[in-house]
């Protein structure tokens, strides 16, 4: 097994405890029943013949993985647990019941005896004495985990939780992603030049703003006094429907100013494994900075759009990874554009943070139009009967509309041995477009 299959599987474990965690604590405060069972919610599956993680936990019942995600999840995820941190408004105290300590420098929860038994059994008495039964006996108490002492007259399952360093640096090594086998940030850019665009008169005098402050940048920053009063960097927001020419119009930004323009993977940016994607992120901004990169994070409706109400670990969890986001595009000293397809998908506080939105708009005929001659001006010839004006002013195409139009009409053309592209290859391919969209002709 592949290093990065074991951190897939560890993940996908301490997942699974964020859920159960968020069940128990819905069960406790009234939002569901209280006949909520850890049953309910099964664990993630485990295939046998893989080593690792899989091979110390395979003999281990539900409720005994289920406590050593709890005790690994101080190590990996702290911030899991913080919900146990949560105080009775009638004491003005932390819940007894749900346990947890905080010692010296680590300021949140360490899981105890009494944590492990409530996500287990929440506050049934009953219940309880089964799971403390079933526990007292366990392989996972013989073997991998133990009750930290405490004090005289003190109850035994105020003990943390400790897992021996043995299991859990073989466990948390095993689960490691190197840096290097991410592929964060891919660098693109254009064989077209500005004369090959076609684009809206205000869009690009936008993107001549843009362009002002590239050119610009290193006299402003070189100014003491305007130094403080602007914020480092610039700031911009691309929105439009896709293909029209966002992702283009960013290298041709770069080009220009002679910048290598870097596509950040959103995908990637946020880990499957715990505890990567603040590392991710930093890795990515370290190394734009010191290579003077424009940033071009693409299709970003989803990771800058509305913040997730926090209902659960994992919401306040994603929370947190996109705040942490926010905070190194404030710090950027150099160009970063966010691409989206519509700007109402993005969170309000977010807009704020931009010097300059850029509108796409889906072209209208006659600059499809220029489109289509630009296009099909290349490559095989139309034949006599091809009317672009025609097609222009029928079909809401936009340039990577076109493209797409353009490459498949040559290769119908090649496959039948003809020297010109007919009409029908043309219309043809404009029906298999709008059919993979979905769109209605």
């Amino acid at each position: 097994m592949k290093t990065s299959d074991n951190g897939i599987v560890l993940a996908r474990e301490i997942n699974w405890l964020a859920i159960i965690i968020d069940h128990r604590m819905r069960a406790y405060f009234g939002d569901e029943q209280d006949s909520f069972r850890i049953d309910d919610i099964p664990p993630p599956e485990l295939q046998v013949d893989m080593p690792g993680y899989t091979q110390i936990v395979r003999c281990l019942s539900v409720a005994e993985r289920l406590v050593l995600a709890l005790a690994i999840a101080p190590h990996l995820q702290p911030e899991l647990l913080d919900t146990f941190l949560t105080r009775n408004d009638m004491t003005g105290q932390p819940f007894t019941e749900f346990g947890g300590v905080t010692t010296g420098y680590h300021k949140g929860v360490i899981p105890t005896g009494q944590t492990a038994i409530f996500l287990l059994a929440g506050n049934d008495i009953y219940n309880r004495m089964n799971a403390l039964q079933q526990l007292r006996t366990s392989v996972l108490f013989r073997k991998i985990l133990s009750l930290g002492k405490v004090n005289l007259y003190e109850p035994v399952l105020n003990g943390p939780l400790v897992i021996s360093d043995e299991h859990l640096y073989e466990m948390i090594s095993m689960a490691a992603n190197p840096a290097a086998q991410v592929q964060l940030a891919r660098q693109i850019d254009t064989d077209l030049e500005w004369d090959d665009m076609v684009l809206d008169e205000t869009t690009l005098s936008k993107v001549n703003e843009v362009n002002m402050w590239i050119k610009h940048a290193s006299t402003l920053v070189g100014d003491s006094e305007l130094r403080k009063k602007l914020r480092p960097g610039y700031r911009c927001l691309f929105y439009g429907a896709e293909g029209t020419g966002k992702r283009t119009v960013a290298c041709l930004i770069g080009k220009t100013a002679g910048k290598d323009v870097y596509r950040v993977d959103l995908a990637t940016i946020v880990s499957e494994y715990i505890g990567e994607t603040e590392k991710n992120l930093s890795t990515i901004f370290d190394e734009a900075k010191t290579g003077d990169w424009i940033l071009f994070f693409d299709e970003a409706d989803a990771l800058f759009g509305k913040r997730t109400e926090t209902r659960n670990a994992n919401d306040r969890y994603a929370n947190q990874q996109l705040a942490y986001l926010l905070q190194r595009i404030e710090e950027y000293p150099g160009l970063i554009i966010v691409a989206a397809n519509m700007r109402t998908f993005i969170d309000e506080a977010f807009k704020r943070r931009f010097q300059s939105t850029v509108h796409f708009p889906v072209p209208d005929a006659p600059q499809r139009y220029l489109l289509l001659q630009k296009a099909f001006n290349t490559g095989i010839p139309v034949d006599k009967d091809v009317d672009l004006q025609v097609i222009a002013g029928d079909y809401e195409l936009t340039g990577g509309d076109i493209n797409d139009v353009l490459t498949h009409s040559n290769l119908q053309a090649l496959d039948r041995g003809a020297d010109h592209i007919t009409m029908q290859d043309i219309l043809v391919n404009i029906h298999r477009v709008f059919k993979m969209q979905e769109r209605t002709l």
